[in-house]
């Protein structure tokens, strides 16, 4: 039974795989870092540390030009 079980999930520390091993925590190192990036910008454009100019009003130049 010993035998089974370390055949199974011994494969993993193998040589062949030290370098698919570097890539992954590499690659999951990337997506942490830029997961972090994405969460901070997302809530950056949802909390900006100023307020959003209102686009209610028309800008006052163009108001009296076109009225005949």
């Amino acid at each position: 039974m010993q035998d089974q079980h370390e055949a199974v999930f011994s494969w993993f520390a193998h040589p062949v795989f030290s370098r698919y091993w570097q890539h992954y925590r590499q690659a999951m190192g990337w997506q942490q870092k830029h997961k972090r990036a994405y969460s901070r910008a997302l809530a950056a454009y949802a909390f900006p540390p100023f307020p959003w100019p209102s686009p209610a009003a028309p800008p006052p130049r163009y108001s009296g030009l076109a009225r005949g």
